[in-house]
C-alpha cells in the first residue's frame, strides 16, 4: 500500500487525504489509519466537487492549521 511505503521512508509525516463522499469506503479506510496512526488527516466533502477545487481547498486548510500551531 502506498500510504505505508510512506510512513516507512517519512514516518514523522502527515498525509492530508480529501474524499469527495467517494462510494468506494475511502473515507472509511482512511479513518481506520488514523486508529493507527494519528498523524493522518482527512478532509471529507459532502459530495463531488472534483480534483481542481480538492487541492487548493486542502492547501488553505492546511496552511490555516499551520498558521495557528506555530
Amino acid at each position: 500500500m502506498l500510504v505505508g511505503r510512506i510512513c516507512e521512508v517519512a514516518p514523522e509525516e502527515s498525509i492530508f487525504f480529501v474524499d469527495d463522499n467517494s462510494p468506494d469506503g475511502t473515507a472509511d479506510e482512511i479513518r481506520r489509519l488514523q486508529r493507527q496512526d494519528p498523524h493522518h488527516q482527512l478532509m471529507q466533502r459532502p459530495s463531488k466537487l472534483g480534483y481542481g477545487s480538492g487541492c487548493p481547498q486542502a492547501i488553505q486548510k492546511i496552511l490555516a492549521e499551520t498558521s495557528t500551531t506555530t
